[in-house]
């Protein structure tokens, strides 16, 4: 077997993303329901919690991180549904609730574009903006 040796991760800075994003988690849920592109934001932060929760729990073996990979699965699947839909309205599943809200059709977001210097941030959460950065990655 070959193994690939890993970036330096800044596991307590990973742990500490983890809590914020975990105590805001009611904000992604309102996302899905309430804004237009709320599942693309709602897909980011279940990402960027998966991605951290794997900092300190690398082979994923609690259930902690297996609830944060079916949430960014199940937003991911809601970002689809509501943008292949052009009208009327989409149910999915975000953990263990379902959720039904307005499709949007495509829709555009550039505040991922892909020079740095365009890039907004609008989260207090540190390690994470809009583009979801994820894993605990030490920052220079």
């Amino acid at each position: 077997m070959r193994t690939v040796a890993r970036h330096d991760v800044d596991v307590p800075n990973a742990e500490e993303t983890v809590g914020l994003l975990a105590a805001r988690a009611h904000e992604v849920r309102e996302d899905l329901e309430e804004i237009p592109l709320g599942p693309g934001f709602a897909m980011s932060r279940s990402l960027a919690e998966f991605g951290n929760r794997c900092a300190s729990d690398p082979s994923a073996a609690r259930a902690d991180t297996w609830y944060a990979l079916v949430r960014a699965m199940q937003s991911s699947a809601a970002l689809f549904q509501a943008a292949s839909s052009p009208s009327g309205n989409v149910e999915f599943r975000f953990g263990d609730e379902t959720i039904r809200r307005q499709a949007t059709g495509p829709t555009t977001d550039w505040t991922c574009s892909a020079s740095p210097a365009t890039r907004t941030t609008s989260s207090s959460i540190p390690g994470y903006g809009p583009c979801g950065s994820i894993g605990g990655a030490k920052r220079t």
